[in-house]
């Protein structure tokens, strides 16, 4: 099973005569790194809103949208909440938007710990679990080249 499964995604706006998105097929095995890669405007960011169920109100949706096999666009507020909080996270393109100057980044990094009083028994992928040490674990980071654009990465686990 895939950890994201994306099949067939169409989406169309209001107000728009033809789809935003069309056929779009997007499989990501747990442990691997994919780069969305396109023009602005081809639909990078609405198909990772997509995995979060943030699509724009008003918006109809054909297709399958998959997180650990449970379908994002049939879930309910909660559903949406319990996966935005435990599963799922996106950082956000404008970085004017979503990270605060007058804030840490500690903060960014544990508002959602914070917000729901929830610590998942995650462990990162590799390494000890020993908890006498304390170490931090970062994230495999995306090669700047042509076909691999950081801003676009996405790391499943």
């Amino acid at each position: 099973m895939n950890t994201l499964d994306i099949r067939g995604l169409r989406v169309t706006l209001p107000g728009t005569a033809r789809p935003v998105l069309d056929g779009v097929d997007l499989h990501v095995a747990a442990g691997e790194t994919v780069a969305l890669v396109g023009e602005s405007g081809s639909g990078k960011s609405l198909t990772s809103r997509s995995a979060l169920g943030l699509l724009p109100p008003g918006a109809e949706v054909q297709g399958a949208v998959r997180v650990h096999g449970r379908d994002v666009l049939t879930m309910n507020a909660g559903e949406l909440r319990a996966l935005r909080t435990g599963t799922v996270s996106m950082i956000f393109q404008d970085p004017r938007a979503a990270l605060n100057p007058l804030r840490r980044i500690g903060d960014f990094l544990t508002e959602s710990v914070t917000l729901t009083r929830t610590m998942g028994a995650r462990r990162p992928p590799h390494g000890p679990s020993n908890s006498s040490k304390r170490s931090a674990w970062t994230p495999p980071r995306c090669a700047s080249t042509p076909a691999r654009s950081p801003a676009a990465c996405c790391n499943a686990s």
